[in-house]
């Protein structure tokens, strides 16, 4: 029996590793049928604002960060922001990390 790699386990783990923030942010918003429109309204932003941050095009605020996790429910989004860059660890009300 053949099992495809999104099949398998190990595989899907590693592609976690490697998605980038915005990759991860599709993903999640894919899984709960969330379109850019519904992200943008729950940020109250702009449906272009939110294009742009998931095409790479605007650089993602820590309280657009913030404001996805929720809208997304998924505050380990905050969690992964703020131990990727240690000067905004404060924004989740966490120490910065050590170095």
């Amino acid at each position: 029996m053949v099992i495809s790699l999104l099949e398998n386990r190990h595989y899907r783990k590693r592609m976690q590793v490697e998605m980038t923030l915005t990759e991860k942010i599709r993903l999640h918003m894919e899984n709960q049928g969330v379109t850019m429109e519904h992200l943008a309204f729950a940020c109250h932003v702009h449906p272009s604002t939110v294009s742009r941050w998931l095409g790479g095009k605007r650089a993602i605020t820590p309280d657009a960060i913030a404001s996805i996790a929720s809208a997304l429910n998924r505050p380990d989004l905050v969690d992964e922001y703020c131990h990727s860059c240690a000067c905004r660890c404060r924004m989740a009300g966490r120490p910065k990390p050590a170095a």
